[in-house]
């Protein structure tokens, strides 16, 4: 949709309408993350190829869900930028770097751990 056609629905826009212009900026914003040339970066490191391959597709699903609300979009557009308050460019990594059991001796403050429930039980 060209800006002037955006403007001139006003209240009728959709909550996340947005412009020709500004989709084409997301797409390439999108297309730069998938690609490894953006600040927002997507790490596989240790993931054998056939993990590594599905982490990369639900992790662009959850990009293109993020890039659908005006929050998202700015959020992602900050990580893409990389500029920290400090004015210094940063990189920011997505992914799995818990290592293997990491959480196995967490301690449980409710006393809970693992409780089985329906989801509909009251606490």
């Amino acid at each position: 949709m060209k800006p002037e056609q955006l403007a001139a629905l006003g209240d009728k826009a959709l909550p996340n309408q947005i412009s020709q212009a500004a989709f084409e900026k997301l797409a390439t914003t999108f297309s730069d993350i998938r690609m490894g040339e953006s600040n927002l970066k997507l790490d596989t490191t240790g993931m054998d190829k056939t993990k590594a391959e599905t982490f990369q597709k639900g992790a662009m699903e959850d990009i293109a869900s993020i890039l659908q609300t005006s929050a998202g979009r700015d959020l992602v557009a900050q990580l893409d930028a990389g500029i920290g308050k400090d004015g210094k460019e940063h990189t920011t990594s997505i992914g799995d770097t818990a290592p293997r059991g990491a959480f196995a001796a967490a301690t449980d403050p409710a006393g809970e751990a693992l409780r089985q429930t329906t989801g509909t039980e009251k606490m």
